[in-house]
Order: C-alpha cells, then sequence, then structure tokens
C-alpha cells in the first residue's frame, strides 16, 4: 500500500506498508516498525506514491547512522534505495585500516530530515534479516522451560533443539543459568 499524498499532522504512519493510526498508537500492528507522524512525514517531504528516490544533493545536512564494513553498509544502502530513501558511503571518521586487519570500514549517511524514516526502515531491515520477525509472530516458545535430566530441549528464544547440559544455545547464543 503506497502511502497516501496528504498527510494528517495529529496522526501517525507505517513507513513501510502507509497504513495510517490514531496517534496513540505507536507500532504498525502488520509490519512491527515503529511509526512516523504525519508531521514528519510532511516534514520530510515524502510522497508516498510507491519510492520516490531522489538523489543527495552538496547543500544537503547528512547523518551518519550506521558504520561497519563496506559490503553490509551497501547492502543497507540498497535496502533503504528499494524503499525510495538515498544515502551515501563516506570514510569513517578515523579513516580506514591501513594495514587492512579489519578491512576497510565507512559510514552510512543520509538526510537529517529523513533520519525518523531511515531509522524505521533500518530497524525493520533488521528484523528481517535476524529472523525477529517469526519470533515475533510465534509467541508460542516464549514459556517454554526445559529441564536438564531430559536430553534435549527448544531453545525458548529461537526454537533450536539443543542438548540440555549446554550453556547456551548454538543457534542463538542465548545464556542458560
Amino acid at each position: 500500500m503506497a502511502l497516501p499524498r496528504q498527510f494528517e499532522a495529529d496522526c501517525m504512519y507505517c513507513p513501510q506498508c502507509g497504513d495510517e493510526y490514531r496517534p496513540e498508537i505507536s507500532i504498525c500492528a502488520e509490519c512491527q516498525v515503529a511509526l512516523v507522524s504525519g508531521a514528519q512525514l510532511a516534514k520530510s517531504g515524502a510522497q508516498g506514491a510507491g519510492p520516490q528516490y531522489r538523489k543527495i544533493e552538496a547543500h544537503e545536512e547528512l547523518t551518519a547512522v550506521r558504520r561497519g564494513p563496506v559490503l553490509q553498509m551497501r547492502q543497507l544502502q540498497d535496502y533503504l534505495r528499494a524503499s525510495g530513501m538515498a544515502s551515501l558511503l563516506t570514510p569513517g571518521a578515523d579513516g580506514c585500516c591501513a594495514k587492512g586487519c579489519r578491512g576497510p570500514e565507512v559510514e552510512l549517511r543520509v538526510r537529517t530530515s529523513e533520519l525518523t524514516l531511515v531509522l524505521a526502515a533500518l530497524e525493520q531491515e533488521h528484523r528481517q534479516s535476524t529472523g525477529l520477525l517469526d519470533h515475533i509472530h510465534n509467541r508460542n516458545l516464549a514459556g517454554a522451560v526445559f529441564e536438564v535430566e531430559v536430553g534435549q530441549a527448544a531453545c525458548p528464544a529461537c526454537g533450536c533443539l539443543f542438548a540440555t547440559n549446554a550453556p547456551l544455545c548454538p543457534d542463538c547464543g542465548l545464556r542458560f543459568v
């Protein structure tokens, strides 16, 4: 669903699907992302008829939102571009490691005026890429308890089967005390 062309300043909108919510709602019921106020969307110039990708101009104020390896930041940049948001990759504040021990790191910079929308999109990307969306919708493991006497149990965080004598889940790293 495309975002509406006119935004009601006192309503909240999902930056992913465009659904409109009452002011007291803060999370989209469908996408599970933070909502953005109509005033913020109108201020950022969002049009809502699908992604409206506009290149960043030299005079625009930018804010760094992430820092990491070039490949990882390019993937985030592609995700933002598909969502209609422009970004730039710039060398990190302290430059790159000249010896190549960690590889070059860059900063992902976005328009300061679009910061709220970008952060909501990056949160959604994180939930998708880590599988957190599956766990939000599948809460049947939340109350799971395991017994050491039983040889195997399901991790309450990710559902992975593991030996009960293991101190942590081999899949998600949840520590058992």
